[in-house]
C-alpha cells in the first residue's frame, strides 16, 4: 500500500490535501479523504507509523476518529511523489503544510475575472453598467452607503453596478464574496469626474 499525498485544485494555494490510499486501524479505514485546516498528524504505534486524526471529527467514547491510522512512513508519498526518510518528517510534513493556511492568506481566494476591474474613472451624466465579477465566488454582499449618488447594485445581478453617476468626487464600495472557503471582503473605487 502507498499513501500519496495531493494538492487541491488550486495547487499550491489550495487548503486540501488528499489522502490516496487505503487501510484499517482497529475498526476505522479510509480512502481519498480530503480535509480542510481540521487534520492532525501523529507518530502511530512507534516512531515509524503515522495516525491522521480529524481534529473536528466527532468524538467517540472520548477519542478522535483515526482517519488513517498506523501507516509506516515508507508508505507515504509527498505531492510530488517523493519518499520520506521518517516518519517525523511525514507527521511535519502535513502539520506544517495544513498550519500555512491557519493565517488566512493563503486559502483558495477568488480571483478578478477577466475584463472585470477595481478602479474605475465614470463620467458624470453618463449611463453605465459595470461588472464586478470574480472567478471562484458565490454571493456577493455590497454596502450600498457608499455608492455613487445615480447608482445602484442590479436587482437581477449582484455582480453589477448600474446606473448614472450625477455627483462629481471619489467612492469607495465595501464589498464582500463569499465561497466555501470563507468571505473575503474587497473594496472598488470609483471616481467620478
Amino acid at each position: 500500500m502507498t499513501i500519496r499525498m495531493l494538492r487541491g485544485a488550486g495547487g499550491e494555494r489550495s487548503p486540501f490535501i488528499s489522502f490516496v490510499g487505503i487501510t484499517t486501524y482497529q475498526s476505522a479505514s479510509a480512502s481519498n479523504i480530503n480535509f480542510r485546516l481540521n487534520i492532525e498528524a501523529k507518530l502511530g504505534s512507534d516512531n515509524d507509523h503515522v495516525d491522521i486524526v480529524n481534529r473536528i471529527a466527532s468524538h467517540t467514547e472520548g477519542h478522535n476518529i483515526l482517519e488513517l491510522g498506523d501507516v509506516h512512513y515508507t508508505e507515504w508519498r509527498d505531492f510530488d511523489d517523493n519518499p520520506f526518510t521518517s516518519a517525523v518528517g511525514v507527521v511535519s510534513f502535513i502539520n506544517d503544510y495544513g498550519y500555512t493556511f491557519d493565517d488566512g492568506h493563503n486559502v483558495l481566494q477568488p480571483t478578478l475575472a477577466s475584463g472585470s476591474y477595481l478602479n474605475y474613472t465614470l463620467n458624470s451624466g453618463a449611463s453605465y453598467t459595470i461588472k464586478f465579477e470574480f472567478d471562484g465566488s458565490g454571493r456577493y454582499y455590497w454596502d450600498p452607503t457608499g455608492l455613487p449618488p445615480g447608482m445602484d447594485i442590479s436587482r437581477y445581478d449582484t455582480r453589477i453596478l448600474e446606473g448614472t453617476p450625477t455627483t462629481p468626487g471619489l467612492y469607495y464600495l465595501d464589498f464582500d464574496i463569499t465561497n466555501a472557503f470563507g468571505t473575503f471582503p474587497q473594496t472598488a473605487t470609483i471616481t467620478v469626474v
